[in-house]
């Protein structure tokens, strides 16, 4: 079910397509005056200049399993849901400076690489 076909809830992701933040993700917090109409959505990026500009989004009900910082996280344990025979990963990558990708491994399980 899409976003737009039903209320936004906390967790739902929040992506800015044009305006301050373009190409900038978060997710919901906090909704205040979740049934008026017009609401205040808190998100848990800061996006620096978006408190008083105007910007277009697109909501989607993708959810934040974890976040990796490569400047202090050495090996990092994602909570995967259990139940499904299947998980798709949406992975927004942030940087500043020179940076690069080493390995990137889903284990399994018994603790060995998935196929």
């Amino acid at each position: 079910m899409a976003a737009a076909d039903r209320a936004l809830v906390v967790g739902d992701e929040v992506e800015i397509v044009q305006g301050v933040g373009a190409g900038r993700t978060a997710h919901i917090t906090v909704i205040s005056g979740a049934h008026a109409a017009s609401q205040t959505i808190t998100v848990d990026e800061t996006i620096t200049g978006a408190t008083t500009q105007t910007a277009k989004a697109r909501f989607q009900t993708w959810k934040k399993i974890a976040t990796y910082n490569s400047q202090s996280d050495e090996m990092s344990n994602f909570p995967v849901p259990e139940g499904s025979n299947w998980v798709q990963f949406k992975i927004w990558m942030l940087w500043t400076g020179k940076n690069e990708i080493h390995d990137a491994l889903l284990i399994n399980k018994v603790r060995e690489p998935a196929q």
